[in-house]
């Protein structure tokens, strides 16, 4: 039982430590080979170094795996205690493959041992402590290790604390590095990893602050946790596109790290990754997936990012959360050909964002996606965009400039809200961009910009609607007050709503007979225009489509059209006549409210509402003619100034008036003849009255006698009035 219990405790030391734990070298002789002295193990062919019977080792000493005594050949497997103690002349050794064990304070005491060449994988892969490591066996003075050809790893701690150490060659051999191998190393200057190694342990290089360069081989996959962290002096480094990772503060604190490409096989950059880098730009391949919480902070000289990752910039962030957290201060973003499109929140906040250029592939601009950059100036936007989310650049306070791409069929609400900056906006293709949907006015930048450009320094002032175009959209210019002139085509159909409103500047537009809507508010506040043609094609005038235009003096109103809408000719206080075309049926609400500037009307037999106020206010009006033999209803503020007009009538129709609720208070009522009026036709407008006394005198007065109708086609008409 007990030869059993010896076999089995011998048979688990063999396993833990190998054979050559059982050597039993002769320590009663030692054998000179080479200059080196050595105690041999017969048995087992084994050598051991020892040390000089006599005197010191010194200059450059090799290692060798096998020697040769007596005729047969040594395994040389280790360095006996003190072997080399105080050998003070020793300069360089070259530890060979073979050895598996270094005696204690085998070098203790080789003050001028300066070059350590590592040739066991045994002795350099071995995983050391903090406090008992390769330091502790060569001494802390070594300035130079090589880490040879038959080495395959380097063990975690291995070199770490080694201040001394200013060169590194790590052989072709080595897969791996492991981790905080190079801890602490602040004297070491430069780097190469060969392109056999894999993997990079966490904190391998960590504290080498005086490390100026590396040169990572293309077998590394992943760079780990703190890997480089605090390399202050680091200004180069190549990451190859082998790598797919980099750890979390893996860059961290590299102050003289000024440029970095992160190539396309990286995916995942992590927390802090290069935070307090001394980076002036940087470019995120089109691979990366996920990039860590403030992976780029307090990296105070960032200015420039390139971003080729669709997943970094399509992802939807929030306010609190989004790129600026990961980049910080940037000034310009760049975003990249293989960026598909733009997230909600994503550049959100960022104060000191200056400039952004948004490649051709982005096709959506998502919610809020610059909301609140205050120091953006310019934007350009990319004819591949084709939708802009709502509040996208909303408070963009200081955008002077905007280029849209012609691409773009749809702007959300708020989209450029309080860019009250803005002094241009740029279009290439005015085709394209009436067919731009607005969702609200401030979803169009000519909200605030009010001057549109053909490029960066040409304003379009004389618009021409291109042919071909059908429809011009909501708010397409509004607020565009730098327009004079607006040619459309005849292809147009429909005028938007509020398609010209407010073009302040705008004094003469031509609408072509193709055009059968005009919607509400489209030229609304429009106070340079003096005169507008509307076409028999059209059907309806919007509500407040000329509201405010008191620059102008007369319209025609064609007999197509059936309807009048709210407040269509609201506060034209320049318009001093109007025809209304025998076809409107309705006159909507304050359509002519506060026309101030109109003396007469002439109301068509087809009318048959009136809306609330329509000629409210209209302080001037002296004559109205209202066609219909029957009074329409009307309540007191359709017509305010009744008691200073003259009503006519048709003949017969005087007694009806009379009796009739408001039509009673106008100042007189009078029948006239108005076979000549209601006979105009579609094509013969009438275009000016002539008024004449009873006594041939030319008046202005509505008062009885002979007035002279001419009309568009030349003709003259006569009315006489009884």
């Amino acid at each position: 039982m007990k030869q059993f219990k010896l076999t089995f405790v011998l048979t688990v030391l063999m396993s833990m430590v190998g054979l050559q734990a059982f050597a039993v070298f002769d320590t009663s002789t030692k054998v000179e080979v080479g200059g080196l002295y050595y105690y041999l193990d017969n048995d087992n062919s084994q050598a051991q170094v020892t040390s000089m019977p006599s005197g010191y080792y010194s200059g450059d000493i090799e290692i060798i795996p096998n020697i040769k005594y007596g005729g047969k050949t040594y395994s040389v497997k280790s360095i006996g205690e003190m072997a080399f103690y105080n050998c003070s002349g020793l300069t360089s050794v070259a530890i060979g493959k073979r050895v598996s064990s270094i005696g204690e304070s085998a070098f203790s005491g080789c003050s001028g041992l300066t070059s350590v060449t590592l040739n066991s994988n045994y002795i350099a892969s071995k995983a050391y402590t903090s406090s008992n490591n390769i330091k502790n066996i060569f001494g802390e003075q070594v300035k130079e290790y090589i880490i040879g050809e038959d080495v395959t790893s380097i063990g975690a701690n291995a070199f770490k604390g080694c201040s001394k150490l200013t060169s590194l060659t790590i052989g072709n051999s080595v897969t791996s590095i492991g981790s905080e191998a190079f801890f602490g190393c602040s004297g070491l200057t430069s780097v190469t990893i060969g392109n056999s190694v894999t993997s990079i342990g966490n904190g391998a290089f960590y504290g080498c602050s005086g490390l100026t360069s590396v040169t990572i081989g293309n077998s590394v996959t992943s760079i780990g946790r703190y890997v480089f962290y605090n390399c202050s002096s680091l200004t180069s480094v190549t990451i190859p596109n082998s790598v797919t990772s980099i750890g979390y503060h893996a860059f961290e604190g590299c102050s003289g790290l000024t440029s970095i490409t992160i190539p396309n096989s990286v995916t995942s950059i992590g927390e802090g990754a290069f935070g307090s880098c001394g980076l002036t730009s940087i470019t995120i391949g089109n691979s990366v997936t996920s990039i860590g919480e403030y992976a780029f902070s307090s990296c105070s000289k960032l200015t420039s990012v390139t971003l080729n990752s669709n997943a970094i910039a399509s992802k939807t962030y929030t306010r609190s959360n989004n790129i600026k957290n990961i980049f910080g201060g940037v000034t310009e973003y760049i975003i990249g050909e293989d960026v598909k499109s733009i997230g909600g929140y994503a550049f959100s906040d960022c104060s000191k964002l200056t400039s952004v250029t948004i490649g051709n592939s982005v096709t959506s601009i998502g919610y809020a996606a610059f909301y609140n950059c205050s120091k953006l100036t310019s934007v350009t936007i990319g004819n591949s965009v084709t939708s802009i989310g709502s509040e996208a650049f909303r408070n963009c306070s200081g955008l002077t400039s905007v280029t849209i791409g012609n691409s773009v069929t749809s702007i959300g609400d708020y989209a450029f809200q309080s860019c009250s900056g803005l002094k241009k906006v740029i279009v290439k293709d005015i085709a394209a961009w009436c067919k731009i949907s607005f969702s609200f006015l401030d979803a169009n930048p000519l909200y605030y910009a009010k001057h549109l450009y053909s490029d960066e320094n040409t304003e379009i002032k004389d618009l021409v609607i291109p042919d071909g175009v059908t429809s011009i959209g909501y708010a397409a210019f509004y607020n565009c007050s730098g327009l004079t002139s607006v040619e459309i085509p005849n292809s147009v159909t429909s005028i938007g709503a509020r398609a010209f409103q407010n073009c302040s500047g705008l004094t003469s537009v031509t609408i072509p007979n193709s055009v059968t809507s005009i919607g509400g508010s489209a030229f609304s506040g429009c106070s340079g225009l003096t005169s507008v043609t509307i076409p028999n094609s059209v059907t309806s005038i919007g509500g407040s489509a000329f509201s405010g235009c008191s620059g102008l003096t007369s319209v025609t109103i064609p007999n197509s059209v059936t309807s009048i809408g709210n407040g269509a000719f609201r506060n034209c206080s320049g318009l001093t006549s109007v025809t209304i075309g025998n076809s409107v049926t309705s006159i909507g609400n304050e359509a002519f409210y506060r026309c101030t500037g109109l003396t007469s009307v002439t109301i068509p037999n087809s009318v048959t509402s009136f809306g609330g106020s329509a000629f409210r206010d209209c302080s001037n009006l002296e004559s109205v003619t209202a066609l219909n033999p029957t009074p329409v209803k009307i309540d007191q503020n359709i017509f305010t100034n009744r008691e200073n007009a003259t009503l006519y009538v048709p003949k017969g129709s005087k007694d009806a008036y009379k009796a009739a609720n408001y039509w009673k208070e106008f100042m007189e009522i009078v029948e006239i003849d108005v076979t000549a009026i209601s006979s105009v036709t579609n094509e013969q407008k009438v275009t000016e009255v002539t008024r004449y006394n009873l006594q041939g005198r030319r008046t202005s007065m509505p008062e009885r006698g002979i007035n002279i109708i001419r009309m568009s086609d030349g003709t003259t008409r006569k009315v006489v009035v009884k």
